[in-house]
């Protein structure tokens, strides 16, 4: 495999776990409003729900850092662009 094709397929990794850390967020969030709205007889169940959603977002931060720091070890990412992809994770995990 060239260079060339491993940037490529790096690159296809990257966006895809950064996509699916998107949706696990987007989860998160649903979780979070709806823990907030619910009543004390949802309590239990809406908070497992959470929790398991905050579990999610923090494994797929960790996956997607050790993605990012392997490419960039191996030099198929700039340090800009691990740079801009480390604070877009960062600020999508914790905002």
């Amino acid at each position: 495999m060239t260079k060339t094709e491993q940037v490529e397929v790096i690159k296809k990794k990257i966006k895809f776990e950064k996509d699916f850390l998107d949706e696990q967020i987007k989860r998160r969030n649903k979780a979070r409003k709806e823990f907030e709205e619910c009543t004390p007889k949802e309590y239990k169940e809406k908070k497992l729900n959470l929790d398991t959603c905050y579990t999610a977002v923090s494994k797929q931060h960790m996956y997607i850092s050790g993605v990012l720091d392997v490419a960039h070890i191996l030099g198929l990412i700039s340090n800009d662009e691990y740079g801009k992809l480390c604070k877009q994770v960062f600020d999508g995990v914790f905002r």
